[in-house]
């Protein structure tokens, strides 16, 4: 295989598990939504997902995923990299740059809605470590699963 089908082939395999991980995470946050009047919460969470800031975000993170994958397609199938050690370091990689994505438009909306207190900074920036404990274990599970369909099926 050349670097340039293993690129195309690493970027197609995470694919899949990308959009199965944003699927588990919008149902958790479904869930969370219309824990308390389900027919309200249902319409929040709908308004919420439709709106231009989270579908941008949500195509930079699968944009991103994607490239990612162009990248360990070749450490995986050319260079037979371990898949373990390049799903923790991708999945990191995948953290941060979701991170850097949410924390870049909520700081937008708040510069648009005129919103430029310190507590509103200290308070996107705690929203942010905490998120990163949550986002990087499935990050990681997603990318084990990608780099081992791309390992296998070399």
């Amino acid at each position: 295989m050349t670097p340039y089908q293993a690129r195309k082939y690493g970027g197609k395999k995470v694919l899949k598990p990308t959009f199965v991980l944003f699927l588990v995470f919008e149902v958790i946050l479904m869930l969370v939504e219309t824990k308390g009047d389900f027919a309200n919460g249902i319409l929040f969470f709908l308004e919420g997902q439709t709106n231009f800031p989270f579908l941008l975000f949500l195509i930079l993170c699968i944009i991103s995923n994607y490239l990612l994958g162009m990248l360990a397609g070749p450490k995986i199938i050319i260079k037979k990299a371990n898949y373990i050690s390049i799903s923790f370091a991708f999945g990191l990689v995948l953290t941060i740059l979701i991170l850097i994505y949410h924390f870049l438009l909520a700081s937008l909306i708040l510069q648009l809605l005129h919103i430029t207190s310190l507590a509103s900074n200290s308070y996107l920036l705690k929203t942010i470590v905490n998120e990163f404990s949550v986002l990087y274990i499935p990050c990681v599970l997603s990318w084990i699963w990608a780099t081992r369909r791309m390992q296998v099926t070399e």
